[in-house]
């Protein structure tokens, strides 16, 4: 129910920068990049079983800037993802997405690459590190870089797993607009933030969602993995 009623309310963000005040451009053009940052470098939930060594599946991930900064109409945007993950060893994955939509005369071109590294394992949990490469390219007038980093530990409680952690996103964006003002060329920056979530194990499928919080934003994301073996 929640997943239905985010994803009615948000849309797919938009990169006409054109009508930004020029005095007030980083401002408000900052919040709209940490947001897509997030997007950009989010990888889907960790499964691991010794067993199994390739998975596959869709994510959905929704960016809310809750400063009332962003230029955006609409403060809740985000956008669907193909993920997939290998693992190469018992403790190694290495993961890539890709994603794309249009919005106004732009094609949207997503896409990103990374690892998860198991730090500790037990019967019920596991730590890992896991580093992602984002890249968003084919609007005009913006397109974005990040790199995101975390760690986490998944637990299998009495209940249902869950997932906590902690990280930090860098982030990198272009910006080509044409302005008789000097509006910033980067904008670059970094966001620390908390990470929780949890997973529902049905079969062969894996279905995880997680919050990243930030006092400034929040990353919510919704993922269905299955494995093949």
């Amino acid at each position: 129910m929640v997943l239905v009623q985010s994803i009615g309310f948000a849309k797919w963000p938009s990169f006409d920068l054109s009508t930004v005040p020029s005095s007030q451009f980083r401002k408000q053009v900052e919040p709209f990049t940490k947001s897509i940052s997030f997007m950009a470098g989010h990888s889907a939930t960790l499964v691991h079983s010794g067993s199994t060594r390739f998975y596959t599946g869709l994510s959905f991930g929704l960016a809310a800037d809750i400063t009332g900064e962003t230029f955006a109409e609409n403060p809740l945007f985000g956008f669907p993802a193909l993920h997939g993950s290998f693992f190469v060893s018992q403790n190694l994955s290495i993961n890539g997405s890709i994603s794309g939509y249009s919005s106004g005369s732009d094609i949207i071109h997503v896409s990103g690459y990374g690892y998860n590294l198991l730090l500790s394992e037990s019967d019920n949990s596991f730590t890992a590190l896991a580093m992602n490469f984002g890249y968003l390219d084919g609007p005009s007038q913006f397109r974005c870089r990040t790199i995101h980093s975390s760690i986490f530990r998944k637990v299998e409680t009495r209940f249902i797993p869950m997932v906590f952690g902690f990280g930090v996103n860098l982030y990198s964006a272009h910006i080509n607009v044409e302005s008789e003002n000097e509006i910033p060329g980067i904008i670059e920056g970094q966001t620390n933030f908390l990470m929780a979530g949890i997973v529902w194990p049905v079969k062969r499928w894996n279905f995880g969602t997680k919050i990243h919080f930030h006092p400034n934003s929040v990353y919510l994301s919704f993922d269905a993995v299955t494995s093949f073996r």
